[in-house]
């Protein structure tokens, strides 16, 4: 009966039931201590099993502070084996916690620092994009200054050709007027030969009438007609002198006011052609600028082309950052969920140096 009892007891230890014990007493004092050994295996088993299970329900329920420990296990066997086993998985999730804490720490000061230049990189993108506005606006502002000052260029082009035109006809009436000049010099010369012949011919008169008047002295009371006729004469060559020297200081002066009207027009013409030497340098200059001005409009309106891009990559930009800031927000909540949920664990943090 008492074997038939330990058959029993052991076939349900076999199936896994270590509730039950050899319940028998024997006059058979070695049977009676197999019972006795049976029963304690039984129960130290059980103790040891349910030591176990104490252990594995604080691990299920997240608290992963004690590792398992059986006293009066020897060591390398089954359930030695089964110990170390059990507290290796403990390590290795509180090493995988320790992981995730870290790591989740990690992750939301990255998001945060993520979040931070997000931020920055979102109101520089809106800076960056007024402020591209406004130099679009004053750019145009340029642009439309520079093809005014086109348009004013040519037309001082235009405007310098025509006083080139105004100084070539000055020039042209200011050597009609040395030539005129000239002619009347010529003219001059002549009056004055005249005036020297009337001048030789009012002194040989004089004499003519001296002489004329010695003879009618000479000729007594008959020849004081004559003398009469002889005074008259004498009269009007010294009035014909004295007029002759009349007409010789105004051509004298007409010579000399003539003298000075060339030598004006000579400066005239040296004037204009120094004028019309600065115009064509000026028109050259013009035309410099109208070049530089076109080249400068072109290059403004490339710059223009090249802010009107920009704004474009700016505005898409910064929907990316808005897009990015909310990838980051998601990111951040993500992280506070992981070390939320690790620290719910019940661990110690493992000393194995973790990498994030």
């Amino acid at each position: 009966q008492v074997i038939s009892k330990i058959e029993k007891v052991v076939k349900q230890v076999s199936s896994g039931i270590y509730s039950s014990t050899v319940e028998a007493q024997t006059s058979n004092t070695e049977l009676q201590k197999l019972v006795s050994y049976v029963n304690q295996m039984i129960l130290d088993t059980k103790n040891n099993i349910t030591k176990i299970n104490i252990r594995l329900e604080e691990y299920a329920h997240s608290n992963y502070t004690k590792e398992l420990t059986i006293d009066g296990i020897k060591e390398g066997s089954e359930f030695d084996l089964l110990i170390k086993d059990i507290n290796k998985l403990r390590n290795a999730i509180s090493l995988m916690l320790t992981y995730n804490q870290e790591n989740g720490k990690t992750l939301g000061n990255n998001s945060a620092t993520l979040l931070e230049y997000i931020n920055k990189l979102t109101a520089n993108s809106k800076q960056a994009a007024q402020a591209i506005d406004n130099a679009s606006s004053k750019l145009s502002a340029v642009t439309e200054n520079i093809s005014q000052n086109t348009k004013d260029v040519v037309q001082m082009a235009s405007y310098a050709t025509e006083v080139t035109s105004s100084v070539q006809s000055g020039q042209q009436l200011a050597n009609q007027t040395t030539k005129a000049m000239d002619e009347i010099n010529h003219e001059v010369e002549a009056i004055n030969e005249a005036i020297s012949v009337i001048d030789q011919i009012s002194f040989q008169t004089n004499i003519l009438s001296l002489n004329a008047a010695v003879e009618a002295a000479t000729a007594g009371e008959a020849g004081k007609g004559f003398a009469v006729v002889a005074q008259e004469v004498r009269n009007l060559a010294s009035r014909s002198a004295e007029a002759a020297n009349e007409i010789k200081v105004l051509v004298e002066n007409a010579t000399k006011k003539a003298n000075d009207g060339k030598h004006i027009s000579d400066d005239m013409i040296e004037g204009y052609t120094n004028l019309n030497q600065s115009i064509s340098k000026t028109i050259d200059l013009i035309s410099n600028i109208e070049k530089a001005s076109k080249l400068q409009q072109q290059s403004i309106s490339q710059v223009n082309q090249t802010i009107v891009s920009l704004d474009s990559q700016t505005q898409e930009n910064s929907k990316i950052a808005d897009k990015t800031k909310e990838i980051a927000i998601q990111t951040d909540s993500v992280a506070k969920l992981i070390v939320k949920d690790v620290n719910k664990n019940k661990f110690i943090p493992t000393k194995t140096k973790v990498k994030s």
